[in-house]
């Protein structure tokens, strides 16, 4: 008889054991990928604010050069129509290096929409 419910509490234990070890294997697997996901990120964030950093170095030097330019004296029109171009193209490479930082943002605001949804 003391067999039969020493047998029944090994088995019993035996049991609990496995149900306990899928739920914490299952609770591991999804603790692993939200990790992962934080780990993505992350990288993107920084790979985004490395970029904002960047662009906004390279407006920086834009403007500085601009300051430059209209601290020059022109003696001619032909120097000020110079100094114009010059300036003009200043802030047109400001604009193209903000419309490429904006279009890299939303795209990878997209794909981190798309990992949020592979996750859930």
């Amino acid at each position: 008889m003391f067999k039969k419910i020493l047998y029944f509490v090994a088995a019993g234990y035996f049991v609990l054991s496995l149900i306990g070890g899928a739920v914490l294997s299952c609770r591991l697997g999804q603790a692993r990928q939200l990790a992962e996901y934080y780990r993505v990120e992350l990288s993107a964030a920084t790979n985004r604010e490395q970029q904002l950093a960047d662009t906004v170095d390279k407006c920086w030097e834009s403007t500085e050069r601009t300051n430059q330019i209209l601290s020059q004296s022109a003696d001619t029109i032909q120097d000020i129509r110079r100094q114009l171009r010059e300036i003009k193209e200043n802030y047109e490479n400001m604009e193209v290096l903000l419309l490429d930082c904006y279009d890299n943002m939303r795209s990878g605001n997209d794909s981190t929409n798309s990992i949020n949804k592979e996750i859930k």
